[in-house]
């Protein structure tokens, strides 16, 4: 797997993803870790990873909205908990109305033997609810994200044995592409090392260290593709623009690639290419991934050798 602070798995019909996130998020576990059974080998720095590398924790969007329940297990339960007890003035307030409260029992109970429980802080917690419905700033659901993965975040990197690794699945449930767009700019605003499984575009990696894109449970972007892809040119292109070529057809048109699209550079179609690097890039990265495509070029607007390329694929 490419692995970067911000990592990408696009999701495809013909691989199981998900398990590999889970195997992923079991390995690096403080307890019963996987570590046995797994193997992950970070090539960018050539090491093996183990388990005590990182303290996986693993959420969806249904997830992320269970934590404003504040169930005892919870992480925002164990946030707040911990904010209370390191407030000094929380603590006096509490003493102040335990103190009230033994006054007000002491007077009626000569009459009636009743005792009252102080109030701690856990107590205090079953009193607190969030009423997000009230507040018209927080009643969508990217507005509740928005709140509550920071929060959650900055708990996990207090309470975690291990450098926290935050895995996500799908974050783009629930939200419409101009929210997409936002909850991925506030993904990259955390000061965390994330892992997502998407299906949206919006949530891809910004380098090719963090994108993933698996074929029948192979990794098809990988060191040796793109040292390929270079090296084996039909034209003088420079590493650095095949490499950004690459990125940019990825980030665009990955949600293509499955249904046999058609390729063209002078009208409107499935994938429009019209710089030189872009069109070698495309279609020698689907035949890599062995995806159907059509090609519908105007061939006066291709230079020579990259025609001959073309006729000979």
């Amino acid at each position: 797997m490419n692995f970067d602070s911000y990592t990408s798995i696009y999701n495809v019909h013909d691989t199981r993803e998900e398990e590999i996130l889970l195997n992923i998020h079991e390995f690096f576990q403080p307890r019963k870790s996987k570590e046995n059974e797994v193997l992950i080998y970070d090539s960018l720095n050539d090491i093996s990873l183990n388990n005590k590398t990182y303290q996986s924790f693993y959420w969806d969007n249904n997830t992320l909205f269970e934590e404003f329940k504040l169930a005892s297990s919870s992480t925002m339960n164990k946030a707040l908990q911990r904010n209370l007890s390191e407030d000094i003035d929380v603590g006096m307030y509490l003493n102040t109305i335990n103190s009230l409260l033994d006054e007000s029992i002491g007077n009626i109970q000569e009459s009636t033997p009743i005792k009252v429980e102080h109030v701690d802080f856990k107590k205090l917690l079953k009193m607190i609810y969030f009423d997000l419905n009230e507040s018209d700033q927080f009643k969508g659901y990217f507005e509740k994200l928005k709140l509550v993965l920071p929060m959650l975040v900055e708990e996990v990197k207090k309470s975690a044995k291990s450098t926290p690794l935050i895995i996500l699945n799908h974050p783009e449930s629930y939200l419409s592409p101009k929210e997409q767009k936002m909850f991925k700019e506030v993904l990259n605003q955390l000061d965390v090392t994330i892992i997502v499984l998407t299906e949206s575009i919006y949530f891809l990696s910004d380098s090719l260290e963090g994108l993933n894109h698996y074929s029948r449970m192979r990794l098809v972007l990988d060191r040796n593709f793109i040292e390929d892809l270079y090296w084996s040119a039909p034209m003088e292109f420079d590493e650095d623009s095949i490499n950004q070529s690459l990125l940019n057809i990825i980030k665009l048109y990955i949600s293509k690639f499955e249904v046999s699209p058609v390729i063209t550079n002078y009208k409107l179609s499935d994938i429009i290419l019209f710089e030189p690097v872009d069109i070698y890039v495309c279609l020698r990265y689907l035949k890599h991934c062995n995806y159907d495509f059509e090609i519908d070029f105007d061939y006066s607007k291709i230079p020579k050798p990259l025609k001959e390329y073309i006729y000979h694929l």
